[in-house]
């Protein structure tokens, strides 16, 4: 038709007959929000891959062939989009078909996100350690040279004010000071800039009135400047005077090369003239040469003649040489879950990890957090009596059983539950949601087993229910241990949920050190996960993992890289008094 109407002289008649067709072609459609429905509901696993890739790219169509009816439905796809930025940062990613079902889902994702205008890329939902924009930017500074997403960033970021692009392409912009800046940071840093890029998004007007007043003191007109600036030059000073800040000398760091890269771009002085009225002391004292770091700008600045795909990976210095895991991630400072779940339909609390966060408030090192945590828990639990959500009777008895756990566990010293109950928790939750889920008849079977978890025996009975039960379904024996296993690692945070792990009478890291040397025990989905866990019980407890697991002489026996790091890693963290008196020896690394 639009071949047509080009050519005829009635341009009207087509472009009527267009629209007339189009919107008869809408009414025979589903609407969006069915669409979006069915999409939240496919579960976020490899056996799903291609309908959550066709999801996606039918979700896109609707936005861009008719944003009309899309908008009809405010979809938020940033748990969506995490959780896909995150698989791509995996080093131990699905196979490569698979991948590449998951990247196309990933591309679908990144339009949506840009067209959708309940995207809240600010905005940190459920229990995730960064915010959806961070979260891709953490990814971007690892392949700087992909122009699709340092364009969705640019547009984002100029969308909310943050920054801005150079007057003149192919010059290097205030974007590329701060992704110079971040090539090498650690996750203390990458805080920092999520709390700075929030703050410039919720209180623009606050920031905007700061470069005034810098603008006044160095008498000179600051409003070229990006606001993140004034944003970094706040929280750097407060940053300085406050020795409590979590990563601070890391932070001052970070703030000084964003600021000397900063200064980079311009041709002027302004940016150290406004600096160096505020924290000049926080400038000098960090050491940072700007000589030093024009290579570092000019090798993230993207060219008009780069290619659209060039990937030049520059790895994230974590300090763990190359074991490929992470620490657990720590409790925040704020609980905004604790009431953020209010405002939201019970679907989306369950479905966007609202619901996660407030189980894991039980897990709160502060008393406070977790009588909180109880009440809105309970709240929670009556508002699934009224509702017409599908599973609510499961999920009514799961935050029953929680509660009462906590309760009888905690007695009357009000202790915090060990976070392997709370990760169980927001799994099950999960699980209960999808009927079709390998894990479902055994997460309901133990629900009905007893009105509350008995929490030292949690351990053994899910190890004894996998690894010596037969699976409910044919091919789910290893599936089964696996969920196990992700649970154990996520759940090892602290030294009570260790104690756990080490009392349980069916000697847990024995077990699945053991389990690791069977055969038909995938390298990825099993040895990977006992390295992980191993890897967070050291950083917990080192000395008890050493002296009553046995764990050196399994590592010497293991894949001679990943076996010889991890062992270093342990005895690292270990008390090298009481490890040389346990072994009558002097034990070394390697």
């Amino acid at each position: 038709m639009k071949e047509a109407s080009s050519t005829s002289p009635h341009v009207a008649l087509w472009d009527e007959a267009a629209q007339r067709l189009h919107d008869r072609f809408m009414e025979r459609c589903p609407r969006i929000k069915d669409v979006v429905n069915y999409f939240r509901q496919l579960p976020d696993d490899d056996e799903h891959a291609l309908q959550r890739e066709a999801a996606t790219l039918l979700l896109q169509q609707y936005y861009q062939l008719s944003p009309i009816h899309a908008l009809e439905e405010s979809f938020d796809v940033s748990t969506a989009l995490v959780s896909a930025l995150s698989r791509e940062d995996d080093p131990d990613g699905a196979s490569d078909e698979v991948g590449g079902v998951r990247s196309l889902e990933l591309e679908h994702l990144l339009v949506l996100a840009k067209d959708s205008t309940g995207m809240r890329w600010f905005h940190k939902q459920g229990g995730l350690e960064f915010s959806p924009f961070v979260t891709l930017l953490r990814l971007h500074v690892k392949e700087h040279q992909n122009r699709q997403i340092r364009q969705l960033i640019a547009d984002v970021l100029s969308v909310h004010g943050i920054t801005s692009e150079p007057a003149e392409r192919n010059t290097v912009s205030g974007l590329d000071a701060l992704i110079a800046s971040l090539l090498s940071v650690d996750d203390t840093v990458w805080a920092f800039v999520d709390e700075c890029l929030s703050r410039a998004s919720r209180q623009a007007v606050k920031y905007l009135d700061q470069l005034d007043e810098l603008a006044a003191a160095v008498g000179a007109d600051l409003t070229t400047l990006p606001l993140l600036y004034a944003v970094v030059l706040e929280q750097a000073r407060h940053a300085f005077d406050h020795t409590e800040v979590a990563g601070r000398e890391a932070v001052l760091v970070w703030a000084s090369k964003f600021v000397t890269l900063l200064d980079g771009t311009r041709e002027d002085d302004l940016v150290k003239r406004a600096a160096g009225t505020c924290i000049q002391d926080v400038l000098d004292s960090s050491h940072v040469s700007r000589d030093d770091l024009e290579e570092t700008l000019l090798l993230v600045r993207q060219s008009e003649d780069s290619a659209t795909q060039s990937v030049t990976a520059v790895p994230l210095a974590n300090g763990l040489g190359h074991l490929p895991f992470n620490p657990p991630p720590a409790e925040p400072n704020d609980h905004p879950e604790l009431f953020r779940w209010q405002q939201k339909d019970l679907d989306i609390v369950i479905e966007e990890g609202d619901a996660d966060a407030l189980i894991l408030c039980l897990c709160s090192q502060h008393s406070n957090i977790r009588r909180q945590a109880v009440l809105q828990l309970r709240k929670l639990s009556q508002s699934l009596l009224t509702s017409d959500l599908e599973g609510w009777e499961q999920m009514y008895i799961l935050f029953g059983e929680l509660i009462e756990t906590h309760e009888n566990f905690g007695g009357e010293q009000d202790l915090p539950l060990p976070y392997l109950v709370g990760t169980f928790a927001t799994r099950s939750l999960r699980v209960i949601n999808d009927p079709t889920h390998f894990m479902y008849p055994k997460i309901n079977t133990y629900m009905i087993k007893d009105p509350e978890w008995r929490v030292s025996k949690m351990p053994g009975y899910w190890l004894d229910n996998t690894i010596l039960a037969v699976p409910d379904e044919d091919d789910a024996y290893w599936k089964e241990i696996q969920w196990v296993l992700e649970w154990l690692v996520d759940g090892l945070r602290t030294h009570s949920d260790a104690e756990l792990l080490r009392r349980a009478a069916c000697n847990v890291f024995e077990r699945l050190m053991a389990l690791s040397a069977s055969p038909a025990a995938s390298e990825k989905l099993v040895r990977m996960k006992v390295y992980e866990l191993l890897y967070r019980a050291a950083l917990v407890d080192a000395t008890t993992l050493v002296t009553r697991t046995g764990c050196l002489a399994w590592l010497d026996l293991s894949d001679e890289h990943i076996g010889s790091a991890l062992k270093k890693h342990v005895l690292e963290r270990a008390e090298s008094e009481r490890v040389r008196h346990w072994a009558g020896v002097e034990v070394v690394a390697g």
